[in-house]
């Protein structure tokens, strides 16, 4: 103890301040209660909303499963675009070596053969690409927060994307 205080009150609020009360009663009555002391301490003190605590963990709740969903749809979109530019990519490749897809074919090479000779080669980047980027995913979820976030892990989701990404290649 440094010995008596006085309360200055500041003739301009530097930030706002929160004071969490409990009670017994209700927040009605709480908040007629308190708002009856502090006018009888300075009438110029403003108060603001009073509001009981579910609210409060309500409207943040609700914040936050709004910005989950914006998230998701953002990640969604980015899936999409993902296996828009790898559709595209291979049907680029063979676009490109359609005449020697059909030189090939009307020399008698086998359809198997075929298919490995022009999908090899981007089919080894393509595996690489989902491969490395599975490990990526795996090694960043298991450094992120998520759950001590207030977030769950979904088991499954990067092995998952990584296949749909290979067959949306193949």
């Amino acid at each position: 103890n440094d010995g008596p205080m006085m309360y200055h009150a500041l003739a301009r609020p530097i930030h706002p301040v929160s004071l969490t009360i409990r009670t017994t009663s209700g927040i009605g009555l709480a908040a007629d209660r308190l708002r009856a002391v502090s006018a009888a301490l300075d009438p110029d003190l403003h108060l603001g909303p009073i509001r009981s605590l579910s609210e409060i963990y309500s409207q943040r709740q609700s914040v936050e499963h709004l910005l989950g969903f914006a998230l998701g749809a953002v990640m969604l979109i980015v899936f999409l675009f993902s296996m828009a530019g790898m559709y595209t990519l291979m049907a680029f490749i063979v676009a490109q070596r359609w005449r020697e897809i059909g030189l090939r074919s009307a020399m008698g090479a086998q359809p198997q053969r075929l298919v490995v000779g022009i999908f090899g080669g981007a089919l080894v980047p393509l595996l690489l690409g989902a491969v490395g980027g599975s490990l990526l995913a795996f090694l960043l979820e298991s450094s992120l927060p998520i759950a001590e976030a207030g977030g769950q892990r979904i088991p499954g989701v990067v092995p998952v994307t990584a296949a749909l990404m290979i067959m949306v290649g193949l």
